[in-house]
């Protein structure tokens, strides 16, 4: 009795320890997001599940909750063709060969990562489900990788979607936006839903599109091959896209970013491209589309704002457009010198009806600085007189010269050596290392003038004769070289008793005899002489009167005395 209560102990214990396990791998099979307005499941093989909340529930946006997936085709024109595709049983039962799962893990709250393998061909699939809680839309992704050693797969197509349950509504009709590159339902009534649309990141939009009868859905899927048709009436329908690779060699990888979204009901409907990224100082440039729900032409004022006060530029202010059809918008977007990398910002577009303000409805795409990969520099030169002469600087390693405060566009961020040109009679710059970090970049250089040395003095004359108190004559000095930077010059006379000379230069005679004129250079010192010899002035005849007034005179002095000797007696 006691060994058979062993067995039955352990028995029980295996029992229980199996149970535990599957009950492990059944919650490991199937993990979930749940924000708002969206809730998202993932199972191990890829299969995919959306809910939206919606009033006072959670709608599942896929028939069957899980009616949706993907598939993937390896040499698609060969007799070696190989299609696989997600579990679903129910949705893909014509396709034999299923994924199989590898990993399957929730690093967060917001994203749940897949890995699964297509059989045994070498090629593993990474599918990333991602969510910002607060959006209507949620990011897939796929990075496609070749892990085979020798194998390389021509070909390759890889589609997702499935049976669609917008709204709880089975009935759709189904759009494409060229433009966006978006399949997109409507429902009946557009005062109740919006729209459920499917389409590529602007970096890996979709080559082919369907929308259809969900049957058709499941059949283009199984065969590997979308067709690019929409249907344009209500039906029970789903949607799916197609990316296509020509090959894909061991090693390599081919990643795959798409979005799928929801609006918010209206007879107006704003649609906005994917999420972008920008660098400091870039324009990023959106095209959303504006769709009019409303059975009549109709005239919509547009609006676009920048949630971080980003520059926005609104290609038209307003739309007329017809019923049932959509127009497209341009918006621009510039992202600030100085933001931060990693920051995001909201583009909203609002299209409200001109004579109805109650028909209003939006849309946003995000921006996300990215660290600059180039960006501008500017190099100011002085002084004046250098850039007149021709000062200009370069990188080094590069062709163009460029003036003073003249740009170049473009340089990789980096750092860089600036040298600059030489010019006659000026000393240029040490070359200058700059960081291009920066969008617009900006750099100072000065040019000094060059000292040419003083290296010899002479005067136009070693000797001059002058007369005294007669006129002056100036020397000329000349200075060597002739592009001496310092010329000036200072004068001096051994005897300004006898000559006296100026700044300039000029002699002037003052009495008679022996004067040294020596000039001599500021710059060395060096010296010029010139003898100055002054003539005393000679005496002057005298003219016929000068000799009677002497006569007069004397005869009136000697009157004079006998005059004054008559009066003494």
């Amino acid at each position: 009795m006691s060994g058979l209560y062993r067995k039955q102990r352990w028995l029980l214990l295996l029992v229980c320890v199996l149970l535990l396990s599957f009950c492990g791998a059944a919650y490991a099979a199937n993990l979930e997001i749940s924000g708002d307005p969206l809730m998202l499941r993932a199972e191990n093989d890829g299969t995919v599940s959306a809910y939206r909340w919606e009033g006072d529930r959670w709608q599942h946006q896929y028939y069957g909750e899980n009616w949706w997936g993907s598939v993937l085709v390896l040499d698609g024109d060969s007799e070696t063709k190989r299609i696989f595709s997600s579990y679903s049983d129910d949705f893909f039962d014509d396709i034999d060969e299923k994924f199989q799962p590898v990993s399957h893990d929730k690093p967060n709250d917001w994203t749940i990562v897949t890995v699964y393998n297509a059989g045994d061909s070498g090629v593993q699939i990474t599918q990333t489900i991602s969510y910002t809680n607060g959006n209507s839309y949620y990011r897939k992704s796929w990075t496609i990788k070749n892990n085979s050693d020798e194998q390389t797969f021509n070909n390759l197509r890889f589609l997702h979607g499935g049976d669609a349950y917008f709204a709880g509504d089975d009935r759709s009709e189904g759009h494409w936006d060229p433009g966006l590159r978006m399949v997109y339902l409507t429902n009946e009534n557009m005062g109740i839903t919006g729209i459920m649309g499917f389409y590529g990141a602007s970096s890996t939009p979709a080559d082919h599109y369907f929308e259809g009868y969900y049957s058709d859905v499941k059949d283009h899927m199984e065969n590997g091959q979308l067709p690019d048709t929409v249907h344009s009436s209500y039906i029970d329908s789903g949607y799916a896209l197609q990316w296509n690779r020509d090959s894909l060699a061991p090693g390599e990888s081919w990643n795959i970013v798409s979005y799928e979204k929801w609006t918010e009901a209206g007879y107006v409907q704003v649609l906005a491209p994917s999420n972008g990224e920008g660098e400091p100082g870039q324009k990023v440039r959106y095209e959303f589309t504006v769709a009019n729900e409303q059975s009549e032409e109709v005239t919509y004022n547009l609006d676009a704002v920048s949630s971080a006060g980003w520059e926005v530029q609104l290609a038209n202010t307003a739309l007329t457009i017809a019923a049932g059809g959509s127009a497209t918008v341009e918006v621009e977007v510039t992202v600030p010198d100085d933001a931060e990398v990693d920051t995001v910002d909201t583009l909203t577009v609002t299209a409200t009806a001109a004579d109805d303000e109650t028909i209003s409805n939006s849309d946003s795409v995000t921006t996300k600085v990215i660290p600059l990969t180039a960006g501008s520099l500017t190099v100011t030169i002085e002084p004046s007189e250098a850039v007149a002469a021709g000062a200009q600087w370069r990188r080094t390693g590069t062709a163009t010269w460029f003036d003073s405060g003249a740009t170049e566009e473009g340089i990789p961020v980096g750092s860089y050596t600036i040298e600059f040109k030489t010019i006659d009679n000026y000393v240029k710059p040490a070359d200058l290392q700059v960081n291009i970090v920066h969008v617009h970049n900006t750099a100072t250089a000065t040019y000094n003038a060059s000292v040419v040395p003083v290296s010899g003095i002479s005067l136009n004359k070693t000797q001059v004769t002058l007369t005294e108190g007669g006129n002056p004559v100036t020397l000329v000095a000349t200075v060597q070289p002739a592009n001496a930077t310092n010329k000036n010059l200072n004068w001096t006379s051994s005897d300004e008793s006898v000559a006296k000379v100026d700044a300039f230069g000029k002699v002037t005679p003052l009495a008679a005899g022996t004067a040294i004129i020596t000039v001599w250079t500021v710059d060395g010192n060096l010296t010029a002489t010139c003898t100055v010899d002054v003539n005393a002035a000679p005496e002057l005849p005298r003219t016929a009167g000068q000799s009677a007034a002497a006569v007069w005179g004397a005869v009136m002095l000697l009157s004079g005395v006998l005059l004054w000797r008559k009066k003494e007696n």
